[in-house]
C-alpha cells in the first residue's frame, strides 16, 4: 500500500551546492513561486481594472 505521506516529500528539482550548502530549488519552491505569481497577477488585473 502506497504512503500517504509521500505526497508531501520535499524533492529537489535544481540541484544546487554552494560552497558545501544545499541550496536546491525544491517543489515547495515551485508552489511558493506559483501562489505569488498568481496572487501578483490577480492583484495587478483588479487594481488596473478598478480605476
Amino acid at each position: 500500500m502506497a504512503n500517504p505521506l509521500e505526497q508531501f516529500e520535499i524533492k529537489p528539482l535544481v540541484p544546487i551546492d554552494i560552497g558545501g550548502v544545499d541550496a536546491s530549488f525544491t517543489n515547495a519552491g515551485l508552489f511558493m513561486v506559483l501562489t505569488v505569481a498568481a496572487v501578483t497577477l490577480f492583484l495587478t488585473l483588479s487594481i488596473s481594472r478598478r480605476g
